[in-house]
């Protein structure tokens, strides 16, 4: 049995078992012991070059047939893959999505703190002084803001 999972758009994961017949299992299983058979018979019957070639041919195919379909059994074949594939595309698609709408919303924001920029320089502009000089103006005025929280705290544990 094989338990191919996906996970849907609600986050759940989702399992299918399947379950295989044991009747094609067998019937591989006994071509390839008929075919090994087939071969020996051929082999005693007719020792020739030509059937020798063809029996050998067919004893070394004989277990990679087998081994190649146990995996194919084993792994669940191609259908339960691209289903459990086509499971994940979903939500694949919605992460797409919701990718693409914060892209957009970031956009907008960044034009909108561009705007902000434009107007703050022009504002700078007018007062004769340049951007860089006007931010270490704001950090100063910050640095000023804290100190003058930190005495006040400290007046009012002083009263």
């Amino acid at each position: 049995s094989i338990t191919p999972t996906a996970t849907d758009d609600s986050g759940e994961t989702a399992t299918a078992k399947t379950e295989y017949p044991l009747l094609p299992t067998v019937a591989h299983g006994l071509l390839v012991l008929g075919g090994l058979a087939i071969s020996v018979v051929a082999m005693v019957s007719s020792p020739t070059i030509s059937v020798y070639v063809a029996c050998s041919v067919c004893m070394v195919n004989s277990p990679l047939v087998a081994l190649k379909q146990r995996a194919i059994f084993k792994n669940g074949g191609l259908r339960e893959a691209i289903n459990a594939l086509k499971g994940g595309v979903g939500l694949f698609q919605a992460e797409v999505e919701t990718l693409v709408s914060v892209v957009e919303d970031l956009q907008g924001e960044a034009d909108c703190l561009s705007d902000i920029q434009k107007q703050l320089d022009d504002i700078v502009r007018e007062q004769g002084s340049n951007g860089n000089e006007f931010i270490s103006l704001l950090k100063e005025n910050e640095s000023n803001l804290k100190k003058m929280k930190v005495k006040g705290y400290l007046r009012y544990e002083i009263i």
